[in-house]
Order: C-alpha cells, then structure tokens, then sequence
C-alpha cells in the first residue's frame, strides 16, 4: 500500500524479477537468453518466465518486457497492471501470458484482454492442468480450493477475452506467427 502512494512498483516478493533485454534486469531472469524485439511475457510462474524466454527468443522473437510477477498471494504488482503496461508500450506488438492454477490474477488480466481487443494479440497458457484439488503446487498462491482455481476455467475465462489460449509453452510461437502475420 506504501509503493503505490508513492507511485512506486514493486517486483516480488518471490519472483525470479523483471528484464528489458539491453536495457534494465532486476533479479535472476538470464539477460543471456533474453533478446530485444516487440513481444512481451508476463508471467506467475518463475521457471517458466525462464523457459518461455528460453523459447521466444529460439524461435525468433524478442522481447520488450519480461516479468515474472511472482506466484504467491502477496505480490508486488499484478498480471493485470502490466498488460496494461505493455498495452501502452509502442514497442511492443504481441503479448504473452503465463497463468497457473489458484488465485484471481488471470481472471484480472482476462478483463484487461478483453479490452485489448484489436489492438494487441494476447497468447496465454495456463499451467497446472492436471494438478489434484486441495494440494499446493510450488507457492501458497498455485492451490485449488474451489473450481475457479482451475486451469481449465482460467483458460476458459482468458479465452472468452479474446486471448489465443495454447495448450503448452512450446505452442506460443506458431500462435504468434499466426497471430502478427494476420
């Protein structure tokens, strides 16, 4: 509540942190892997910020935001408030999204999707679908309590938005060829 009187942006606590490729790196996104172009990554999921980066940048698109929000309850700033970021970003032409299971954040960023619409393509994937209700997945924010918490009703809810919802992270690229050569 402190850092957003004082307009100030916090990323974390537990989050693997934020990168503009050449530019700026706060925490342990590898600056190796990451390069510049116009695709932003917005993610929950620490380890897959990593690979997701890993496999945008070995099929050709860069990056002009990388942000691994965190995946627990508590958190800096949420999903939603950087979509918004890279909706402004006029370098940025395509937005990826990486959900997992528990929580509201994706049904937060889903309504920033929605208003998105014909403007930015959003490819998301959601990860934990097979993941057994009641059990806590890696955080204390990736648990299902209640049906909402589901992947499969995330991606529902991301899709009904307008997001082009991919079954694995190894999907995204053809989803953004598709989606930037139309």
């Amino acid at each position: 509540a402190l850092a957003r009187q004082r307009d100030c942006w916090i990323v974390g606590p537990n989050t693997a942190g934020i990168i503009w490729p050449g530019r700026l790196l706060l925490g342990s996104l590898a600056p190796d892997d990451a390069v510049p172009g116009p695709v932003a990554l917005i993610s929950r999921s620490g380890t897959l910020s990593f690979e997701m980066v890993r496999i945008l940048s070995q099929a050709g698109f860069g990056q002009s935001l990388c942000v691994n929000v965190g995946g627990d309850r508590v958190i800096g700033r949420n999903p939603a408030e950087y979509l918004r970021v890279a909706a402004a970003d006029p370098g940025t032409r395509a937005i990826v999204l990486v959900g997992e299971v528990g929580g509201t954040k994706e049904y937060e960023a889903a309504e920033v999707v929605r208003s998105l619409r014909g403007q930015k393509p959003v490819v998301a994937y959601v990860a934990g679908r097979s993941v057994p209700r009641g059990r806590t997945m890696g955080h204390v924010g990736a648990i299902l309590e209640t049906d909402r918490d589901t992947a499969e009703h995330k991606r529902r809810a991301l899709a009904a938005a307008g997001a082009v919802v991919v079954d694995t992270p190894w999907e995204v690229p053809g989803a953004l060829r598709s989606l930037l050569a139309g």
